[in-house]
């Protein structure tokens, strides 16, 4: 089994399209980690891969639920993803909307996964905010 420092879940969906993060953005995000054992998980029909990591778009869920029990963080917006890594056990840093605090914090995350959820900046933080905030959480 492949453990991976960082996963991204880098939603690329047509529905709330405005919701989505650039590609810039989560280029910078990969510069900043500065790790090369970065893995893109979700479909390839509504979700991103850059270059630098592996592309694990259109695994199955089996497998999907073993690389997140092995990874150290997972990054994204609020979404399936993101929810199902608190029952893997990831830690995960998810921002959103301010009321879907209580989603990943409580009612979503029955095991008590350590999570950083942000709502500072809705659905857009900047690449360097989310790097500094997740250096201030893992400290």
């Amino acid at each position: 089994e492949k453990n991976y420092d960082y996963v991204f879940h880098i939603r690329n969906r047509k529905l709330r399209s405005e919701d989505n993060w650039s590609i810039e953005n989560w280029k910078k995000l990969l510069e900043l980690l500065d790790s090369d054992n970065v893995a893109c998980i979700g479909t390839k029909g509504e979700s991103g891969h850059i270059a630098g990591t592996q592309d694990l778009r259109d695994i199955t869920l089996s497998e999907t639920f073993d690389v997140l029990r092995n990874t150290k963080c997972l990054f994204g917006p609020s979404s399936g993803p993101m929810h199902l890594s608190s029952l893997c056990g990831c830690p995960h840093f998810v921002w959103s909307r301010k009321e879907n605090y209580t989603r990943y914090t409580e009612n979503w995350n029955p095991l008590k996964t350590k999570v950083l959820f942000d709502s500072t900046h809705s659905w857009h933080p900047s690449p360097q905010y989310v790097f500094e905030e997740f250096t201030k959480w893992i400290s």
